[in-house]
């Protein structure tokens, strides 16, 4: 997707509106809290409420990283921090003895990764409403930005085309995603992609998120096919920007 006015304007309108609702249902939630006089349904309220308070808190951080110039695309910006709590969990759940209870930051992190990607998966629904036409949508069951159409249905990872899904699923262990981004970086290099212009996130099935800098439009879409043909990946999210080596944060650095 690209980063243009028009979507940013749109992504910013869409995590205004879901601010907007997230702090009215908290103010719902407080005020049935303080009305409750039973212990069993005030501690649910309690759980309600501060699972609603770590989203306010998430969308106020991602309204936050989209105000800035440098701001990546929305379902970046999303994708990032779900791999972030993903991989939290992850060491939570590493550290986790047999006969311990499970650590409340366990389950943050599991609520908030939970809460992210039902807000992708909201976010893509409110763009063809938006846009009058939704994304136009290739061969491969790809929209022309790399990413699958939305699919609503049950699958885990709701932006990929439940008619498309891939014959096996990549493992979410270390060391396969770990080989999965090697083998991309390798075939960056392959194309000629300059060092550290371009940053990888390879997630479970497939999903790769690809974020950076090229020159043209020309290295930009090597690059996209660059990924797009390494054996696993299934899926690309990238923001990258289009810039002049002598404008280039990269090469800057």
């Amino acid at each position: 997707m690209d980063h243009s006015g028009l979507s940013h304007h749109q992504a910013l309108e869409f995590l205004r509106e879901q601010a907007a609702e997230t702090d009215h249902k908290i103010t719902r939630l407080r005020n049935a809290l303080e009305t409750c006089h039973d212990d069993l349904e005030a501690n649910g309220l309690t759980t309600m409420l501060h699972t609603a308070e770590m989203e306010r808190d998430l969308l106020r951080d991602l309204l936050a990283s989209q105000s800035g110039d440098e701001a990546v695309s929305l379902e970046a910006a999303i994708m990032q921090m779900a791999s972030r709590f993903r991989q939290q969990a992850a060491q939570l759940s590493d550290q986790w003895q047999r006969g311990q209870s499970t650590p409340p930051a366990y389950w943050d992190a599991e609520a908030k990764q939970a809460f992210l990607l039902n807000l992708l998966r909201r976010f893509h629904a409110s763009q063809p409403a938006k846009n009058g036409s939704a994304p136009e949508t290739t061969a491969n069951g790809k929209t022309s930005n790399g990413a699958a159409e939305p699919e609503l249905g049950s699958h885990a990872h709701p932006w990929f085309d439940a008619n498309h899904l891939p014959a096996r699923h990549l493992s979410d262990a270390p060391g396969v995603l770990e080989n999965l981004t090697k083998a991309i970086q390798a075939a960056l290099h392959q194309v000629g992609c300059p060092e550290h212009h371009v940053e990888i996130v390879v997630q479970p099935e497939g999903l790769v998120i690809a974020t950076g800098y090229v020159h043209s439009a020309s290295d930009r879409e090597r690059i996209f096919t660059a990924i797009m043909g390494v054996e696993d990946v299934w899926e690309v999210v990238s923001d990258i920007k289009i810039t002049a080596p002598t404008h280039c944060p990269a090469c800057a650095g």
